[in-house]
């Protein structure tokens, strides 16, 4: 066997190859391109449903949290039986009426990156509340203040 000479160029089955693998590493790019593109897209929209529900739950809690703290000044005045099997984080609590609204200021709107102002996000709020927390949602909305007096 001999070695090739310098003055010989690369024909048939090593040029193609080359080219081939040059073709593929273009086409690689712009597929990590648009996997890229895709798992931004997808962080995106993780972030913003962790926030969403992360400040719907505080809210929820923070509710239920007044309730029983309301619920344990009435319990001091009467006489608790020991060999009910309540749990006590529910305190006989079995509908959504007797829970009562959660009260959903405009800030934590905000927080869960809405628009205070749209009607569409307030519904959307309302549905979130319904659907993952079998509550009902009363969202205070922002006002507009002309010289200490509420416009709207």
């Amino acid at each position: 066997m001999s070695a090739p000479s310098s003055g010989r160029r690369l024909s048939g089955g090593m040029g193609e190859s080359v080219n081939s693998l040059a073709g593929r590493r273009a086409t690689l790019s712009t597929d990590d391109d648009e996997a890229r593109t895709e798992l931004a897209i997808i962080a995106y929209f993780h972030r913003l449903t962790t926030q969403m529900l992360s400040v719907m739950a505080d809210a929820v809690d923070n509710s239920e949290q007044e309730r029983y703290e309301d619920d344990e000044d009435e319990d001091t005045e009467a006489a608790v039986d020991e060999n009910e099997e309540s749990s006590p984080l529910q305190r006989g609590v079995t509908s959504r009426e007797e829970l009562g609204p959660v009260q959903l200021g405009s800030h934590a709107v905000e927080s869960m990156g809405l628009d205070v102002w749209n009607g569409h996000d307030a519904h959307f709020v309302r549905e979130l509340a319904s659907l993952y927390f079998d509550r009902e949602v009363r969202i205070e909305g922002k006002g507009v203040e002309v010289c200490g007096v509420r416009v709207c």
